[in-house]
């Protein structure tokens, strides 16, 4: 499994509105909120979390 931050790069307002098709496009990757525009995804496989990063208004901005 690889974690990362995910983070949302518009207001923080918008980021959970964001992130609607993000779970429904993704269901096999878990994802915890941390902050309003940020969030703590984990998947099985790090090209997951590339895709993840690739959506436009999102970015990863660590792994652990």
């Amino acid at each position: 499994m690889t974690t990362s931050i995910l983070r949302f790069d518009g207001p923080s307002q918008q980021s959970r509105i964001q992130l609607v098709p993000l779970l429904k496009e993704f269901p096999h990757v878990l994802f915890h909120e941390c902050a309003p525009s940020q969030y703590e995804v984990t998947a099985a496989d790090e090209a997951s979390l590339r895709a993840l990063a690739s959506k436009p208004g999102w970015s990863l901005t660590g792994s652990h």
